[in-house]
C-alpha cells in the first residue's frame, strides 16, 4: 500500500516538472 503512495508522489513530481 505504501508503494502506491510513493509511486503517486513520484508521478506527481514528474508531471510538475514536465508541466514546467
Amino acid at each position: 500500500m505504501v508503494a502506491v503512495v510513493e509511486i503517486r508522489v513520484v508521478t506527481s513530481s514528474s508531471t510538475k516538472e514536465n508541466d514546467v
